[in-house]
């Protein structure tokens, strides 16, 4: 009964640490023309994730190389970008809504 507790328990770590595995999480911030930055979309559509930007229009999201980027709100037109290498190393990204 222990052995398979411990086991049960192995497995059950491996696949939790296996869902992160190759993710990065980036910082980004949206800059748009007007003041009004706070609840713009920004959503991994690989990955099913997404993030709303706070007040300064800055975000977190976790990605992967070539996962698809889409960012929406009401008054600019929707972005539709993937994850290249540039954004893995440093670790962020700035979009430019207009």
């Amino acid at each position: 009964m222990k052995k398979l507790f411990f086991f049960l328990l192995v497995l059950i770590s491996v696949t939790g640490f296996s869902q992160n595995f190759g993710k990065t999480q980036i910082n980004g911030k949206v800059i748009v023309e007007r003041a009004d930055v706070i609840g713009i979309t920004v959503y991994n559509k690989t990955l099913s994730l997404g993030a709303i930007t706070d007040d300064k229009g800055e975000f977190t999201l976790d990605v992967q190389l070539n996962d698809v980027i889409e960012v929406s709100a009401v008054h600019y037109k929707n972005v539709r970008f993937n994850v290249n290498d540039d954004i893995l190393k440093s670790r962020s990204m700035k979009i430019f809504l207009i």
